[in-house]
């Protein structure tokens, strides 16, 4: 028997969220990128959710599916923004705050 019970470890595929799963929880590389940008985890979460007000969908969810381009991520949020703020160097300030979920990855191994 093959499926659900079964005690098979023939696995052909994984299929699993990447952040806070396989890594460390995201709220560390936002909090990276407030330190950097100046703009609050709080105020990125609100111009995040006015964004996916505005277009119907969330634009974290449509940049981790591709589909828009990272700039244009970073573009929807600056606009929300009040001030200055600016994302140069989001992606290298978010996922250098990552960190591998070791116990998660061996075990999925």
């Amino acid at each position: 028997m093959n499926g659900v019970g079964s005690s098979s470890n023939n696995r052909r595929a994984v299929i699993c969220d990447f952040g806070g799963v396989l890594t460390s929880p995201l709220l560390g590389g936002f909090v990276a990128v407030q330190e950097r940008s100046g703009a609050s985890v709080e105020e990125l979460s609100a111009a995040m959710a006015s964004v996916a007000v505005a277009r119907g969908r969330h634009p974290l969810f449509d940049l981790e599916m591709g589909l828009i381009p990272e700039a244009e991520f970073l573009r929807l949020l600056e606009d929300e923004l009040a001030g200055d703020v600016t994302l140069n160097g989001f992606r290298d300030v978010f996922f250098s705050a990552l960190h591998p979920n070791r116990a998660m990855i061996d075990y999925m191994a």
